[in-house]
């Protein structure tokens, strides 16, 4: 079903219900567990730059991308909660450290985290360097 919105553009109702869907599990798997882990206060002054960062570079990709198709939103449905934390963090370019450091985790654990995330994107076994294919994605 179509109607028109108060700037008289056309939206059509499904793509609004998609979209806000995407956005809703977006902000579930990325930004809330940020958030709880701002909120238990139990990081360091460094953590809590990187996690202030990283929830402000998360909203601003949400932002742009509402309404339109994401592909990225369609990866994260195959991941773990934990995963999609990792993936938003490497598409963002930090390093193994830093990731392990911001959750605190090992950096074994995250690099576990990444092989799983590559192999659930069909990249194991191939080159594809995951924080580039992760941008390339929308």
């Amino acid at each position: 079903m179509k109607m028109a919105s108060t700037d008289g553009n056309v939206i059509d109702t499904e793509d609004a219900r998609v979209a806000q869907l995407s956005l809703s599990q977006e902000v579930e798997a990325i930004l809330l567990p940020l958030l709880e882990k701002l909120k238990a206060g139990n990081v360091e002054p460094h953590q809590t730059d990187q996690l202030v960062n990283l929830i402000e570079t998360n909203l601003q990709h949400m932002v742009k991308a509402y309404g339109k198709s994401s592909s990225l939103s369609a990866v994260y449905l195959l991941l773990s909660p934990v995963e999609r934390l990792v993936a938003a963090m490497v598409r963002q370019g930090l390093s193994t450290k830093d990731i392990a450091a911001a959750l605190t985790i090992s950096s074994g654990t995250v690099s576990i985290h990444r092989k799983h995330i590559r192999k659930k994107l069909g990249l194991d076994g191939t080159v594809t360097n995951l924080h580039s294919y992760l941008l390339s994605l929308s």
